[in-house]
C-alpha cells in the first residue's frame, strides 16, 4: 500500500563553513580572529598601521647623510640588504620625511601630491619607497586603481620589500583582481626579512584569492602546507577552506583524511564535529552525520534547526524514536503544519499510534492542511477505522484536488467498507492522475466496480 508518511529531507550539500575573507586592505598585520571588526575599528586598525610600515621605511631612509648614495639607482634585487635603502638621496629622504609629517596629520593629498611633484622633477631619482608612500597617500584619499599602480612600480624598483607586495595584494584584492592579489601576497609572505616573523595569515588569503579566482588547484597546495603546521600552530579556517576544495574538487578520499587530521587536533572542540557532521551529510552517509551530530549536541547545546537537522536524520536512517526526541524538544515551543507532520510521521513509524494522533489533533486544531488529513487518513486505515480514514482523506482531497493519492486511498477505504458506488466515484478521479491511473484501473477491474 502507498504511504504518505513524510520522508525527512536531509539538503543535498550542507553548510560547510566558507573561508574567512580577506580583511580590508592595509590590515592583514592585526592577526587572525578579528573579522568581526567594525567599519570603523578597521579603518583605524589600517591607518595605524599603514603609519608603522612607513614610518619603518623612513627610519631606514633617515640614516646619516654619508652613508647615503649621491647617485641614486632604482632599488636593488633581492638579496642585496640595504642597497635599496643606500639608494634613496638626500631629496628623496627629505620629502619622504615631509610626506610621513603629512600623513600623520591625515593630510593625505597633500602628502600625495608633494611625492608626485618630486616624481616629476627628478624621475631618476625614483624610488621604491617613494612609490610605496605615494600609494599609501592615494589608497587613503579613495583612489584605490593608482594605488595600485604605484604599488606596482614599488615592487619593480624594490622586489626585495615585502609591505609593498603585501599592500599590492591587499588593494588587488579589494579590486577583485584575485590572481594577482594570491600573487603578490605569496611574494609578500616570502619576502619577509629574516629578523622578522613570517604572518601566516598572507599565505591564507593568497588561497582565499585562488579560489576567488577559480584557482583552486593552485590554492590547495598553500593551504595543505598550512594545515601541516609548516608554518606554524594550524588555524581550523584553514582546515575549513581547505576541505571546501576538496569538497568542491569531488576529493572524497582527501577530505575524510583531512577530517581525521582535525579530530585528532581538535576533537574537543564542538565545531569540529559539527564539520564532520557536513562532510558526511554532503556524501549522504546520514548514519555517520547523526553520530557526528550527537557528538556535538553533547559538546554545545543545539539550535532549533539543529534539532530538527538531528530529528531528519535518526528519521531518515529509521530511528524514529530519536526522532521523535528531537523533534518534541525543538517544537516545545510550537511548530509549523509541515513540522508537526515530521513529528507525527516519526511518531507512526515508531508505533506511537496515540501520540501521532494527539499531535495531529492539535496540528489539526491550528492550521488544517492537506497532507496533516492524509497523515490522519494513513493512522486510521493502519488501525482498520476504514469509514474514519475516508472522512481523512476525503478533507485532503478537498484541501488540494489536485494530489491524486487521496482519491485512490478513499478508493481503498470504500472498497474495504464495501460502499463500491463511492469507491468507483473516488478510483474514476484517480484514474485521471498518471501516479495513481494504473492502480486505480486495476481495481476497477478486479473488484468489478462500477
Amino acid at each position: 500500500m502507498m504511504s504518505a508518511l513524510q520522508t525527512a529531507v536531509i539538503p543535498a550539500k550542507a553548510g560547510i563553513p566558507q573561508y574567512r575573507s580577506i580583511p580590508s586592505p592595509l590590515s592583514l598585520s592585526r592577526g587572525r580572529g578579528d573579522a568581526d571588526s567594525t567599519i570603523s575599528e578597521v579603518v583605524n586598525i589600517k591607518r595605524a598601521l599603514l603609519r608603522i610600515i612607513l614610518s619603518c621605511c623612513l627610519l631606514c631612509g633617515l640614516l646619516p647623510l654619508g652613508a647615503v648614495r649621491a647617485d641614486v639607482g632604482h632599488g636593488e634585487a633581492e638579496g642585496e640588504g640595504d642597497a635599496a635603502t643606500r639608494d634613496l638621496s638626500i631629496g628623496a629622504t627629505r620629502v619622504l620625511y615631509e610626506a610621513q609629517q603629512l600623513i600623520d596629520r591625515k593630510e593625505y593629498e597633500k602628502a600625495g601630491r608633494i611625492l608626485e611633484k618630486f616624481i616629476e622633477k627628478h624621475p631618476k631619482q625614483d624610488h621604491g619607497y617613494i612609490e610605496f608612500t605615494l600609494a599609501n597617500a592615494l589608497y587613503f584619499v579613495g583612489n584605490k586603481q593608482e594605488s595600485l599602480a604605484h604599488y606596482q612600480a614599488a615592487v619593480r624598483m624594490n622586489p626585495a620589500f615585502g609591505p609593498a607586495w603585501v599592500n599590492l595584494g591587499q588593494v588587488a584584492y579589494d579590486l577583485k583582481r584575485y590572481g594577482l592579489a594570491a600573487e603578490a601576497l605569496v611574494q609578500g609572505f616570502t619576502r619577509t626579512q629574516e629578523d622578522e616573523e613570517k604572518n601566516p595569515d598572507l599565505l591564507y588569503y593568497a588561497a582565499v584569492a585562488y579560489i576567488l579566482d577559480g584557482r583552486q588547484e593552485k590554492a590547495a597546495p598553500i593551504l595543505e602546507a598550512l594545515v601541516s603546521g609548516e608554518h606554524g600552530d594550524p588555524d581550523k579556517e584553514w582546515f575549513q577552506a581547505l576541505l571546501n576544495i576538496y569538497l568542491d574538487l569531488d576529493h572524497d578520499k582527501k577530505a575524510e583524511r583531512l577530517i581525521e587530521q582535525m579530530m585528532g587536533r581538535y576533537g574537543d572542540q564542538p565545531e569540529t564535529w559539527k564539520l564532520s557532521y557536513q562532510f558526511e551529510a554532503n556524501r549522504q552517509n546520514y548514519k555517520m552525520a547523526a553520530v557526528a551530530l550527537t557528538v556535538y549536541s553533547y559538546l554545545k547545546p543545539l539550535t532549533r534547526e539543529e534539532a530538527i537537522l538531528l530529528a531528519d536524520l535518526y528519521a531518515t536512517i529509521k530511528v524514529p524514536l530519536l526522532a521523535c526526541a528531537h523533534y518534541e524538544k525543538a517544537f516545545a515551543s510550537g511548530a509549523s503544519p509541515e513540522e508537526y507532520e515530521r513529528l507525527a510521521s516519526a511518531y507512526i513509524s515508531a508505533h506511537r499510534t496515540g501520540q501521532a494522533r494527539k499531535t495531529l489533533t492539535e496540528a489539526l486544531k491550528d492550521k488544517p492542511t492537506p497532507n496533516l488529513w492524509s497523515l490522519v487518513g494513513d493512522l486510521n486505515y493502519m488501525e482498520e477505522d476504514f469509514e474514519g480514514a475516508y472522512y481523512a482523506f476525503e478533507e485532503s482531497a478537498r484541501l488540494d484536488p489536485k494530489e491524486g493519492r487521496a482519491y485512490l486511498m478513499m478508493g481503498y477505504c470504500a472498497l474495504q467498507s464495501n460502499k463500491k458506488k463511492q469507491a468507483a466515484q473516488a478510483l474514476e478521479k484517480a484514474k485521471g492522475f498518471p501516479k495513481q491511473k494504473k492502480l486505480a484501473r486495476q481495481l476497477l477491474e478486479h473488484e468489478h466496480v462500477d
